[in-house]
């Protein structure tokens, strides 16, 4: 047997915050193609995802449309596997003396699907509708940018209200799409979006809910990506569904859980596919509207945070592969206090203790959604449903469709959701897209005390030491407020075909969600 589990270099985080002068290019040429380096030109590849997208806008994206959306608009900055900033439309960046201006110079040989060049107008009116368009998921991670300047056709100038050294970070997410103007002031690009992105496969079809075939661009800028003449993403959410089509043959690729690893592992040992691991800092958790019912009071959040066995949860239903945890981020990423990490192990005692304190002696009852068949999320609900129910909680489980449930908690119509905090490549977009933004999770007077700290936290004038400190205090003012409960670590991972070009160094593969871009098939021998 022999599982390829790679590693993601958690401690090179403050070296993706690059402050001077930067340029580079981003990782792209595929890694296992074969020994004449070779890639088959006609690979078609079908790959079962956990979820679907239900629309194709990046500035109204949601987590399950990600991955969708990653191979149709190319971004500013991309992030490598080792989690550091790279360029993707910027050629180089620089920051002001003063961290107030961010300058970008953009590359000239990146063209949308129509044939207009990608120039620095294009950038403007993409930040610009990111900030300003109703519906907008990506505002919050725009909201410091006072300014949108065009020195030239390929340089912008960005005027930035604090100073900011991760905004680069969040330029490699969707807040940094680049959108053609001319399709997207005419039509919305969210169910036909045919000449609105720069990226190396544009949309042939796509069924909301369900999935989205591509084909290659010619002659895209980006080497190495676009090398398959067919790319198909199906949403598959039930985890033996994805399994049975895999072996049916009618994908190639699927997301795998930890509750697969034996069927995941014969198929290994069989020669018939390649199991990829890669750790990350997504993680399985409860997430909960800590500014209401009984989630207004911290010592309710305490205790049903105590009333959770995360080691269990992690040994007996996730076959070891989930790190518990009751941190935001992981060990050996910048702000990591390995002194909380015993904080809240399971104690139902405590638990009940707290809740008395609380008034709550005879328990209280609520209700969590879940996404509908996605597994283990279904499990894991199930197993904190009964740990919860030992001391005097009762948690109701209510299934509810995968895109509908994310809007549901984030439009505050739920006061709890059981699913996954996505992985980030620095703390300052985990706070941004959950704790401050997006979800906003964080509430009461601790919630101010977060927003200082997360703006220091980005200040250019601190060095590693002092920005990792920043960030410990974050992790206990956390740990003393549990907006939410996380649960455990858990590395993402996928079973390949063994010809799979590509799938060594899988593009954002650590986030939960994936850029299938780089992804090719070998000739064969």
């Amino acid at each position: 047997m022999r599982i390829s589990r790679l590693s993601q270099g958690v401690a090179v985080f403050a070296a993706g915050l690059m402050l001077a002068a930067c340029s580079g290019s981003q990782s792209s040429s595929p890694s296992n193609a074969g020994d004449d380096g070779a890639v088959d030109p006609a690979g078609v590849l079908k790959i079962g995802y956990t979820t679907y997208a239900s629309q194709l806008d990046p500035h109204k994206e949601t987590p399950p449309d990600r991955t969708f959306l990653h191979v149709i608009y190319d971004r500013l900055f991309a992030l490598n596997s080792d989690w550091t900033v790279q360029p993707m439309l910027a050629e180089s960046w620089e920051f002001s003396t003063d961290g107030l201006e961010l300058t970008i110079k953009l590359r000239t040989d990146a063209e949308f699907h129509d044939g207009a060049p990608v120039n620095a107008e294009a950038v403007k009116f993409s930040l610009e509708r990111g900030q300003t368009l109703t519906g907008s998921t990506v505002a919050n991670l725009l909201s410091n940018i006072s300014e949108v300047e065009v020195v030239d056709d390929s340089t912008v100038s960005l005027t930035l209200a604090e100073p900011d050294s991760a905004l680069p970070n969040r330029l490699a997410t969707m807040a940094g799409a680049v959108i053609n103007p001319a399709i997207a002031e005419t039509r919305e690009i969210g169910l036909d979006p045919a000449g609105a992105g720069s990226g190396p496969y544009e949309v042939t079809e796509f069924k909301p809910s369900e999935s989205a075939t591509f084909k290659s661009v010619e002659n895209h800028w980006q080497e190495g990506a676009g090398q398959l003449a067919e790319l198909q993403i199906i949403g598959i959410p039930e985890s033996q569904t994805r399994m049975a089509a895999l072996q049916s043959g009618a994908v190639d690729v699927i997301t795998i859980k930890q509750d697969q690893m034996v069927e995941a592992q014969a198929l290994e040992d069989s020669g018939s596919h390649v199991l990829r691991m890669y750790d990350s800092p997504l993680h399985y958790a409860l997430m909960l509207r800590s500014d209401r019912s009984e989630f207004a009071n911290p010592e309710v959040r305490h205790a049903l945070s105590y009333a959770i066995d995360r080691e269990a949860i992690s040994e007996q239903l996730l076959d070891g592969e989930c790190t518990a945890t009751a941190q935001p981020w992981p060990k050996g990423m910048i702000g990591h206090d390995d002194a909380l990490d015993s904080v809240y192990e399971y104690d139902p005692e405590k638990a009940e203790q707290l809740l008395a304190d609380a008034g709550l002696a005879g328990g209280f009852k609520f209700e969590a959604v879940v996404n509908t068949g996605l597994s283990p999320q279904q499990e894991i609900a199930q197993v904190v449903q009964t740990q919860l129910a030992d001391v005097g909680v009762e948690m109701e489980i209510a299934p509810v469709q995968s895109t509908e449930a994310t809007v549901q908690f984030r439009n505050n119509d739920r006061d709890a959701y059981l699913h996954v905090i996505n992985g980030e490549s620095d703390p300052s977009l985990t706070i941004a897209n959950n704790l401050l933004g997006v979800y906003n999770l964080a509430s009461g007077d601790a919630a101010d005390k977060l927003r200082d700290l997360a703006v220091k936290g980005v200040d250019p004038a601190l060095d590693a030491a002092a920005r990792d400190a920043n960030y410990r205090e974050i992790s206990s003012l956390f740990s003393d407020e549990q907006w939410y409960l996380p649960i455990c670590f858990q590395p993402t991972m996928y079973l390949f075909p063994t010809d799979a070009v590509g799938d060594e160094d899988f593009s954002l593969a650590w986030t939960g969600m994936f850029d299938a871009r780089f992804l090719a098939r070998a000739t064969a021998d």
